[in-house]
């Protein structure tokens, strides 16, 4: 998480306002996504677990990075909440590239997936 805050804050290359917005957004955007995580998880798995909660934490924060800068915060909850619905989904053992991968982290889903998700939407609130 302390990564992210120097990746996404300091793209403004200053410290100004539109540094200060990314890391605002960049922390909304996670915390959004960590909740609606949790949400997802006790809904289909009927328990929360610590590492699901992290893996929502870091999908909010790959799919705001695009528009960290450029988005509101307001914005950046949404990305988060929008971006954790669709790629909760992709960890599912049955998805294409989990049959043929040895993906035992879930890197691409949560940035693979997650880049590009965060991308298009970046597209619609930035």
């Amino acid at each position: 998480w302390f990564g992210w805050s120097g990746f996404n804050g300091g793209s403004a290359l200053a410290a100004d306002e539109v540094a200060a917005l990314a890391l605002v957004n960049t922390y909304m955007s996670a915390g959004a996504s960590l909740v609606t995580w949790m949400c997802f998880e006790r809904a289909f798995m009927k328990r929360y677990s610590a590492t699901g909660s992290v893996t929502g934490a870091v999908v909010g924060l790959v799919v705001v990075t695009p528009a960290a800068g450029f988005a509101t915060p307001l914005g950046a909850v949404a990305i988060g909440v929008l971006g954790c619905t669709l790629v909760f989904p992709c960890f599912k053992p049955s998805c294409v590239w989990a049959k043929c991968a040895d993906d035992t982290l879930d890197a691409f889903p949560c940035h693979g997936v997650g880049g590009f998700v965060g991308t298009v939407l970046t597209g619609l609130f930035a």
